[in-house]
């Protein structure tokens, strides 16, 4: 299914026969773009993109999985809309939905950035701008050509000092040359994931992207976070969209959960893994409240142990009493803290690491 999007929103997109004036200036731009290959990539080298900040296919949901809500934002990208927002609790799946995103829009990304804390380059605020100003060259031409043109008639090698030097002179300036030289540009989408886990004034980074599209209609953002912030949208004739992964219902949520289930049981049990019994898969749906998150951590804590079926055992009635009305923070925080307890030194550095590490994004958004 996730295939039949991915064609429809390049067809919609992309694949409509371009005018002779669009077709016109992108065989121009990309003739200049071929003879200065060489000194373009040195100048963009010189903004130090962060290439880990981009989606990966690895991270992107199941095929069979999201259906409805990846139609929707399908539908949403190919229409009128400037700006779709997708929000939700932690754990829901929202990093997992914008890979897909940026996946389904295959030549029509212009870029893509995911915050992670933790990351070296994916946490500051200050090399998102630079990062997909590299990407959105790369995949416009004539927005890269002249991208460099400003780099160098400023001499501008290294980051300017604030972010709104960066949108100013790096993105702004070259879309608004060219506006004034009447290119007519296809559509691309810059996808952004987890602004309000970065170190930074998230708030105006977002304002400055929600701008773009009065200057460059042709330019598209996809934003992924917790909340939906319509304030940062500050001019009223921009056309929003945005979806809440908490208004999904909850068969759509208990199906994908069960469909992740199964294939972690047809990857794993076949390796001769432990994995969970059908049963067992039913009372873990009825457990997880729909949040990804809690499902993806559990299977990775009871297939490290040594007896699995019995540490799965001693979870489930650890939750047994005690699950219910509980948002999906407390969940995760209720299963973080169950497997710290439960640690007797037998786990390796590197997954006790990975688990602390989460659990100290997750305290970003729990009242301790």
């Amino acid at each position: 299914m996730q295939r039949d999007f991915s064609n429809a929103i390049n067809q919609k997109i992309w694949n409509t026969p371009l005018q002779p004036g669009i077709a016109y200036h992108m065989m121009v731009w990309t003739k200049l773009f071929t003879i200065y290959t060489i000194d373009h990539e040195e100048w963009l080298r010189c903004l130090k993109p962060i290439t880990g900040a981009k989606h990966k296919e690895t991270n992107a949901c199941l095929p069979g999985t999201r259906i409805w809500l990846l139609n929707e934002l399908c539908v949403a990208l190919a229409g009128k809309a400037n700006i779709v927002w997708i929000w939700g609790a932690m754990g829901t799946g929202k990093s997992t939905i914008a890979s897909s995103v940026a996946m389904m829009l295959g030549p029509s990304l212009g870029g893509s950035f995911f915050f992670r804390k933790g990351f070296p380059g994916q946490e500051d605020l200050k090399n998102l701008i630079p990062t997909i100003c590299v990407q959105l060259a790369k995949a416009c031409h004539p927005f890269g050509f002249l991208l460099v043109e400003a780099m160098k008639s400023t001499l501008m090698q290294a980051h300017p000092q604030s972010v709104r030097e960066q949108f100013n002179n790096l993105l702004l300036g070259p879309l608004e040359q060219l506006k004034a030289q009447k290119v007519k540009m296809p559509v691309y989408v810059l996808v952004i994931d987890g602004m309000e886990e970065c170190q930074g004034s998230w708030k105006d980074a977002a304002s400055m992207l929600c701008s773009l599209p009065l200057v460059a209609p042709w330019l598209k953002v996809f934003i992924a976070d917790t909340t939906f912030t319509p304030s940062v949208v500050r001019d009223t004739s921009l056309v929003v969209s945005n979806f809440s992964i908490d208004e999904q219902d909850e068969e759509s949520k208990r199906q994908d959960i069960l469909f992740y289930l199964n294939h972690w049981t047809s990857r794993y049990g076949d390796l001769g893994m432990f994995y969970p019994s059908e049963q067992d898969q039913q009372i873990l749906c009825n457990n997880s409240s729909g949040v990804f998150l809690w499902i993806t951590t559990l299977l990775r804590y009871i297939s490290s142990r040594d007896s699995p079926k019995s540490s799965l055992k001693t979870l489930l009635e650890s939750y047994a009493s005690k699950h219910q009305s509980q948002n999906s923070e407390d969940l995760i925080f209720s299963l973080y803290t169950f497997i710290l307890i439960s640690h007797n030194g037998e786990y390796s550095g590197e997954v006790l690491q990975t688990l602390l590490g989460t659990f100290l994004v997750a305290s970003k958004y729990m009242h301790l």
